[in-house]
């Protein structure tokens, strides 16, 4: 992120591909995405809204653009 504290990433700790929040200072995981579905990728970060966009799915066969605060 750009205040270079945190980081978004993936990861399928809990058996589904979920974006999570790192903070380097307090050293601490949060999950960002639902549980539920699987994001397949971010496709932006608004730093003024404190919002990430990714897509995921939702459903087997389906695909969906996703928000979350970060």
């Amino acid at each position: 992120l750009p205040d270079r504290r945190a980081m978004i990433y993936t990861s399928e700790r809990d058996g589904f591909n979920r974006l999570y929040h790192y903070d380097w200072v307090r050293r601490k995981h949060t999950p960002i995405s639902g549980p539920g579905y699987d994001v397949e990728g971010i496709v932006v970060y608004d730093e003024g809204a404190g919002q990430v966009y990714f897509t995921a799915a939702t459903q087997p066969t389906t695909r969906a653009l996703q928000a979350a605060s970060v």
